[in-house]
């Protein structure tokens, strides 16, 4: 039982891979950097919700093969609900799914996940992974994933490195990804349970206007906070900004240029 979990532990989790839930449940209020961030943890949701999905399906399905230092699925049909819209579908999907995680001499593990629209479609890698101890590496080929689902999305290629927790809790999860769609990289990172960090437009300028904007949110449910870089023309503002819990700003300061908002520092 320990062997099995071991090679199923390194299949996508949501643990691993899923947005902040309170800052995605969090009431929507008029603070635009809250705002900003729940639409990235939205986002970043429909970027992840098929790789945990096939990581639930493939750990509920028993492998066709076992050995010492393998495991495989042959095809076998997958219904994935897809609430996002990055994959260009909503619903209930079908498609058959396939994989292989095999266990090196260093104890590490690589594996390989494909899709198929069909019995009979020929199965497409559409992800694959490398995973020693806490440690991780992904990368998802989102259009790829996009046509096994009858879609003519082009996401792009989400790659992301991963670190779990420390089981004695002295160290939290983190991943760092690259979303590449042609010659566009985005730049997401999760931090610990409750933050995420993204790139967006945010009109928080005293000049009203959106301006991009690369920004790291942290929201707990009863309240959060959020700052960053507004690269104003050729200005970079920082800023600082919280929240309560029901998305009222609390304060906001930053650089000259930022529309603040008084009210007690952000923090402890």
């Amino acid at each position: 039982m320990l062997e099995e979990a071991a090679f199923l532990a390194v299949l996508p989790t949501s643990d691993r891979l899923a947005p902040p839930e309170a800052l995605r449940t969090a009431p929507q209020g008029p603070d635009p950097v809250l705002a900003a961030g729940q639409a990235a943890a939205e986002r970043w949701f429909g970027l992840v919700e098929l790789p945990i999905a096939l990581g639930d399906a493939l750990r509920a399905e028993v492998p066709d093969e076992r050995t010492t230092v393998a495991r495989r699925w042959a095809p076998f049909e997958v219904a994935q609900q897809i609430d996002g819209d990055v994959l260009g579908v909503t619903g209930s999907t079908t498609s058959w799914a396939s994989a292989e995680i095999l266990q090196l001499d260093d104890g590490s593990f690589e594996w390989t996940v494909s899709l198929a629209a069909s019995r009979t479609d020929d199965p497409r890698a559409i992800g694959h992974g490398t995973q020693q101890g806490r440690l991780g590496e992904q990368v998802w080929d989102l259009t790829a994933a996009a046509e096994a689902l009858g879609s003519d999305a082009t996401p792009g290629q989400l790659s992301l490195d991963t670190t779990d927790p420390d089981p004695e809790g002295t160290a939290a999860r983190q991943v760092d990804a690259d979303l590449r769609r042609g010659p566009v990289s985005e730049p997401w990172q999760l931090l610990e349970i409750t933050g995420i960090a993204f790139v967006t437009d945010l009109a928080i300028t005293e000049d009203g206007l959106a301006w991009p904007a690369a920004a790291t949110v942290f929201h707990d449910g009863a309240a959060g906070i959020g700052a960053g870089i507004v690269q104003q023309g050729t200005a970079e503002l920082s800023f600082t900004a919280c929240w309560d819990g029901a998305g009222t700003t609390a304060s906001r300061t930053g650089d000259p240029g930022i529309a603040e908002v008084a009210g007690p520092p952000c923090g402890p």
